[in-house]
């Protein structure tokens, strides 16, 4: 088997406990028989009163409710949270019961595969992690180069609890309805991972020199930053073999010239910004964009549904009867057209750059981004989603700085990272409909749309 490991990427538990707060966590029928023969000692351990499998309005396990076209056969019953959404066996010094006292293996097998994803394709598996997991958004600890044995050892679990989970890259289209082979698909994205390749070194590089110029190793991050995020201080930078220092574009600005790029293999003909039978003004059109994706990656409550997708009957009708303005709220703010054009944020901190560089090679590098993750969008459609995922973490930024007037460079490496966290959180349980793929594969084509959406981003 082939296991494909991204160069540079690192993951290492930081003990920060938020992997377990918030959705239930989906158990097998052996997770349920062991799990619940150990809490005797779990009570007796932790001084818990009357504490069974399921007893009323405190009930560890629920039945795990499956849709009709659910890959999650594997999985007979839920774990739930305590009403503080915290697990029940999360100790006061953030560790888990199960782990501490027995093992991993004691744990719950998703929780055993956290932060590790893999995507089956026709050229082997694809190894990434989840930017939910603080060790990931820092990039600490030991590479995960140097991890394969645990990796396969990983992916065999995955593949005992998503046996069936198989994908149809035969489908795989440039843009909708033009079919794209594997072989040409690993042929255009193979340049867009070696130019972020390039830019994660040149940050990496960058980071060396600073950290030499101040006598400081390069690894360290001040405690204070790293704890209100983490609760143990290991973060790691970016560490890729060392290259020359040559400095792309801004990720955002690489992808949508990248998706330029792969237009020019279309039929000159077609027009991917056009929009049929819709009477709203472009910038309308991108404004309501803007609006239901940030609704849908940004409520108010992250936990609130776990499931993600597109408000598209209101979208639809907004479409086709047009409102003169198109509030936008984001992260509690409401934020006009006018106020985003107003407000310049320039580039974040090398840092915070380099962490949302790192998400999208991630998200590239493993195919997250196109069939497996968001319903077999065309490629274009796909990265530009990626764009647009960016665009709406900068204008959140926008949202919570703009009255302060404050600039990119000033905004901490936390507050980039616990947005990013979100939005990984959202993407996780996204499950577009059908029409909410139509609609999105249509907006989401046109390079001249994704070029003012990054204007209102700036």
């Amino acid at each position: 088997m082939d296991l494909h490991i991204p160069e540079g990427i690192r993951f290492q538990c930081t003990g920060c406990a938020n992997c377990c707060y918030g959705w239930p966590v989906p158990a097998t029928q052996a997770d349920f028989d062991r799990i619940t023969a150990l809490l005797p000692q779990f009570q007796e351990d932790m001084g818990k009163g009357a504490l069974t499998p399921s007893i009323g309005s405190h009930s560890l396990f629920r039945e795990f409710k499956q849709q009709s076209s659910s890959k999650l056969g594997a999985f007979k019953h839920t774990l739930e949270k305590r009403s503080d959404g915290k697990c029940e066996f999360l100790m006061s010094d953030n560790r888990c019961w199960l782990h501490h006292k027995f093992g991993a293996e004691a744990k719950p097998a998703m929780c055993q595969l956290f932060p590790y994803t893999f995507t089956e394709t026709p050229s082997g598996t694809y190894v990434s992690v989840s930017f939910a997991a603080s060790g990931v958004l820092f990039n600490a600890g030991q590479l995960l180069t140097e991890q394969r044995p645990m990796l396969m050892s990983t992916f065999e679990l995955f593949k005992r609890l998503f046996p069936n989970l198989t994908l149809d890259w035969s489908t795989c289209q440039l843009i909708d309805g033009v079919p794209l082979s594997w072989t040409d698909y690993l042929e255009i994205e193979s340049p867009i991972l070696n130019k972020l390749h390039l830019t994660l070194s040149a940050h990496a590089l960058s980071a060396q020199a600073l950290a030499d110029s101040s006598r400081q190793p390069a690894a360290s991050v001040e405690p204070s930053r790293t704890q209100a995020i983490s609760g143990r201080p290991q973060p790691t930078s970016t560490a890729f073999p060392s290259e020359p220092a040559r400095r792309y574009a801004r990720t955002d600005r690489l992808l949508k010239e990248e998706a330029r790029l792969i237009a020019q293999r279309l039929d000159r003909s077609m027009n991917l910004n056009e929009l049929a039978k819709v009477e709203a003004r472009p910038k309308i059109v991108d404004q309501l964009v803007l609006k239901y994706f940030a609704e849908a990656y940004f409520p108010e409550d992250v936990y609130a549904n776990n499931a993600c997708d597109l408000d598209t009957e209101a979208f639809i009708k907004q479409l086709v009867n047009p409102p003169e303005k198109i509030p936008l709220v984001i992260t509690g703010k409401k934020l006009s057209a006018q106020e985003l054009m107003q407000y310049h944020l320039g580039d974040l901190a090398e840092e915070c750059e380099d962490l949302i560089t790192r998400f999208i090679y991630c998200r590239l590098f493993s195919k997250l981004y196109f069939a497996a993750g968001l319903g077999g969008l065309s490629l274009i459609a796909a990265i530009h989603h990626l764009v647009l995922i960016i665009a709406l973490l900068r204008i959140s930024l926008k949202a919570r700085y703009k009255d302060e007037d404050t600039k990119g460079k000033d905004i901490s490496f936390v507050e980039v990272a616990e947005s990013l966290r979100a939005i990984e959180r959202r993407l996780t349980v996204t499950n577009f409909s059908d029409k909410s793929r139509a609609i999105i594969e249509v907006l989401l084509s046109s390079p001249e749309r994704m070029e003012r959406i990054l204007s209102l981003a700036a």
